[in-house]
Parts: structure tokens; sequence; C-alpha cells
């Protein structure tokens, strides 16, 4: 699937919305990951809004903390595509 990822920060917390596209049949699960690797958020959808309580905010050379967000492809309980994004708040 395609994948663009926005970014809203909103106090501590930062409000994900992630939009995706494919051609054909299935569903697009979201997988959010903070830095280390760990699940942070999840969802299902071609178009969905999460969001990232006290989320780690990028800061440059200073502080290039990144988040991982993962889209899979899946069709009759097959993973068909998956691709994965790195992305700051």
């Amino acid at each position: 699937p395609g994948i663009r990822i926005t970014p809203t920060v909103q106090g501590a917390d930062a409000s994900v919305q992630v939009t995706t596209w494919h051609d054909g049949e299935g569903e697009v699960s979201i997988e959010w990951l903070d830095a280390a690797g760990n699940t942070v958020a999840t969802g299902k959808g071609p178009d969905i809004t999460l969001t990232i309580f006290n989320a780690h905010l990028w800061n440059g050379v200073k502080d290039p903390y990144l988040y991982s967000c993962k889209a899979r492809l899946v069709v009759n309980g097959t993973v068909e595509d998956e691709t994965t994004t790195r992305f700051g708040v």
C-alpha cells in the first residue's frame, strides 16, 4: 500500500493521520512503533487518525527521534504487501 503520514502536536500528545491507498481487495492495518520498536498504537482502514500519548518530539540534530508507521495489506488473512515509513513528530 501507499502511505501518507500527517502528525499534529496537541500538548504532550500527537495526533497522527495516516492515509493509505492500494489497488484491489484487502484491508489495511496500521501499526505505529517507537524508536525502540515497541507498538504505541494500531488501527485498521484506509484513512485513520490515532493518538500517540506523551509523544517524544523530533528536535533536529539535538534529538532526532523517529517513530515508524507500518502498513500491511491483508487479503483473506494473508499479508500481501507491507511498507514501513519513519516519521518525526
